[in-house]
């Protein structure tokens, strides 16, 4: 595929050099398909290196509008459920956010939903962490 003038998008984080590549193609659906074909549903989880992190993460994602509660969580464990307020999300160790990127009025640059999570969370697969 032709990918002149096309941009990409790297982003690192965690202790282990992990990596998300996001990179623009001319054949990509619009950003909307998310909510319109489930099988472009898709949503990762990522998990953050401390608790102070996990926190401003939420905070700046809570600032900015991004929480997502995705319905089909709704009746979940709450550890794998749809956390909004902060005392919800430290006791169950996630929240959600979806639309990324979009200015304010614009549609989202990227439809993605991503399960943030803390160390602590009982799925974390790097061993726990001391709170």
């Amino acid at each position: 595929e032709d990918t002149a003038g096309l941009q990409q998008c790297v982003v690192r984080f965690g202790a282990a050099p992990q990596q998300l590549v996001f990179a623009e193609r001319r054949s990509a659906p619009p950003s909307d398909e998310y909510e319109r074909n489930e099988a472009a549903a898709y949503h990762i989880c990522v998990y953050l290196e401390t608790a102070e992190r996990f926190a401003a993460c939420f905070r700046a994602c809570e600032a900015a509008g991004l929480l997502y509660a995705n319905p089909a969580y709704a009746r979940s464990p709450p550890e794998f459920g749809n956390a909004m307020a902060w005392e919800e999300v430290q006791a169950c160790g996630q929240f959600r956010i979806k639309e990324l990127g979009g200015s304010t009025g614009e549609p989202a640059a990227l439809v993605l939903e991503v399960e943030v999570r803390s160390p602590h969370h009982v799925s974390c697969p790097i061993g726990k962490r001391p709170r």
